[in-house]
């Protein structure tokens, strides 16, 4: 884990997650499926399909970008 500065696609909570070789931006991550979804996801390598239920949550303008 690790903390970085503003991303600049804050309406809610977000969360980068290395995926694929790629950083996967997801916001609005709030509610206990979602981040039980999240956790599950991370915990099992980052491989594979991301859970349907965070797919609709992506960043894509933000795909594999990384503010300073």
């Amino acid at each position: 884990m690790r903390l970085v500065g503003c991303q600049k696609v804050c309406s809610s909570a977000v969360v980068g997650v290395r995926h694929g070789g790629s950083i996967t931006w997801l916001e609005k991550v709030k509610g206990r499926e979602r981040r039980d979804a999240l956790t599950g996801f991370v915990r099992g390598g980052a491989t594979g399909k991301l859970p349907k239920v965070l797919r609709s949550l992506v960043v894509r303008k933000r795909a594999d970008q990384l503010r300073g």
